[in-house]
């Protein structure tokens, strides 16, 4: 993630809000954490190699009654590895070795709803719910080789398999079925508060309404979204 992306998100966010702005308390700041939840469920033929943290601007407004709206956009980054052979069967057929490297990236555009309950002088416990849009995008890099059998004379036994004709390209992810998904989350926290700074743990559940990674070619070879995402995140606003 570059952070002039995230210097946009915030910029639009902050525009986006202006009958709100002016009416009651706002904090601004970020969020930051890791993956409790994996975000992909893989077999043995992909492998993950990504970092599991998800980072993102955030706003929040004063509401009355202790209740505060919340808009948010996480960023979370998804890599994985895959590699397979296909080996001719005759002469005439090709078989394929390749591997492949995909990189996607995800902003989950969410609005929450919170409500406060004083615990303490300068401690409060909150519970939200609220909607999130995800969307994602991604890369694949792929390269390999043509597979043929060698068909000049040789010893006895199975002709030897060579490699022939190198490729290499890159394309959208085969597996990347749905750019744009959304979902549903609960999640709870407590917040501390010292002047103008403000310091929200949180754990943060969202079931999503369908799978944006799908591939299933056979037990081995299977590769899917994780419909239910887990945060722990740790957020630092500044009030004005």
């Amino acid at each position: 993630m570059h952070f002039s992306n995230l210097l946009c998100l915030t910029f639009v966010l902050f525009v986006a809000m202006p009958p709100l702005l002016s009416a009651q308390t706002v904090a601004f700041g970020i969020k930051v954490g890791p993956e409790a939840t994996e975000s992909i469920l893989a077999s043995s033929h992909y492998q993950r190699s990504s970092s599991r943290r998800v980072i993102g601007p955030v706003f929040e407004v004063a509401l009355p009654r202790t209740f505060a709206l919340e808009a948010g956009a996480l960023h979370r980054q998804v890599e994985y590895h895959e590699s397979n052979i296909v080996y001719p069967v005759s002469p005439a057929d090709l078989g394929e070795e390749r591997e492949s490297e995909t990189t996607a990236h995800s902003w989950e555009v969410a609005l929450v709803l919170k409500k406060y309950m004083d615990v303490g002088s300068h401690v409060r416990a909150y519970a939200d719910a609220g909607f999130s849009g995800r969307h994602t995008s991604g890369t694949t890099h792929t390269q390999g080789f043509i597979l043929q059998l060698k068909t000049t004379p040789g010893p006895p036994g199975p002709p030897p398999v060579m490699r022939t004709m190198p490729f290499s390209y890159d394309g959208s992810p085969p597996e990347l079925k749905r750019d744009w998904v959304g979902g549903f989350l609960l999640g709870g926290g407590l917040a501390l508060k010292y002047r103008f700074v403000g310091l929200q743990p949180e754990l943060r559940y969202t079931r999503w309404s369908a799978e944006t990674f799908r591939r299933s070619v056979s037990p081995n070879q299977s590769l899917r979204s994780n419909k239910n995402s887990l945060d722990v995140l740790f957020g630092v606003t500044f009030r004005r």
